[in-house]
């Protein structure tokens, strides 16, 4: 994105951008409840270098949020 030249012609000088990356990630829940599974949500910003972004320990993702997923059985009780 940074060698992109209309980036430089839309915009006024001085301004910073920040690009944002958004990934998801999928994970167990629970054996308990149905075998459920989540997709776990995570923001970042670009400007990181690769090799601080993908190192765990650095901490560089937020957790966003979670979105759960019934199991492939489960019946809607939502219906009327």
């Amino acid at each position: 994105m940074n060698t992109g030249d209309w980036w430089w012609d839309q915009l006024p000088a001085g301004v910073t951008i920040v690009p944002v990356i958004c990934t998801s990630d999928k994970t167990h829940l629970t054996n308990f409840s149905g075998d459920q599974h989540g997709w776990l949500l995570y923001i970042t910003i670009s400007n990181i270098g690769k090799d601080i972004r993908c190192t765990p320990k650095k901490r560089t993702c937020i957790l966003v949020g979670l979105i759960t997923c019934p199991p492939k059985d489960a019946k809607n009780t939502d219906e009327a």
